[in-house]
């Protein structure tokens, strides 16, 4: 490429841009190559896509009103199968006309301000140190746990 540039000719990516002030026949348009196939978007599967109030109230609407779960989900906008789960769950778990969250993270071991000071202390080691390796990190995270006092850690008998 700096061949190219030496002979005076300009080089861009964007072959649809205009380069004002350069004649057209010094441009020439470079596309970089790609190893393999273009590269993928990653889109991670357990993004919650239904907002648990609209699901609340769809669940509440057919126990109240007795009409069918797709018609509850067409007027609130949720998934059938999602609404069909939280019926499943709730014939489980409880009588069955009374709604039932999926997660009520009863095994939360940190509480978010706690998260983010284990975040800043894992960059800040990583800049000293180079990092920590996998089995250290999680060592340091639980004897913060334990010197904190979290109740999971607490319940299930340390490490």
């Amino acid at each position: 490429m700096d061949a190219i540039l030496r002979q005076g000719l300009f080089v861009h990516s964007r072959p649809g841009e205009i380069l004002k002030g350069i004649p057209r026949s010094k441009i020439i348009s470079f596309v970089p190559r790609s190893h393999g196939s273009m590269p993928r978007n990653y889109q991670p599967r357990n993004i919650l896509t239904t907002d648990r109030t609209n699901l609340e109230k769809a669940f509440n609407h057919r126990i109240e009103t007795g009409c069918s779960i797709r018609t509850a989900c067409n007027l609130f906008g949720v998934k059938v199968s999602t609404l069909g789960d939280a019926f499943t769950r709730s014939l489980k778990e409880s009588d069955g006309r009374t709604f039932v969250p999926k997660h009520q993270n009863i095994k939360k071991v940190f509480t978010d301000a706690q998260e983010h000071f284990i975040e800043e202390y894992s960059i800040k080691i990583s800049r000293m140190f180079y990092g920590l390796s996998t089995r250290a990190f999680r060592r340091m995270v639980l004897k913060y746990a334990e010197a904190v006092g979290s109740p999971a850690i607490l319940m299930s008998g340390g490490g």
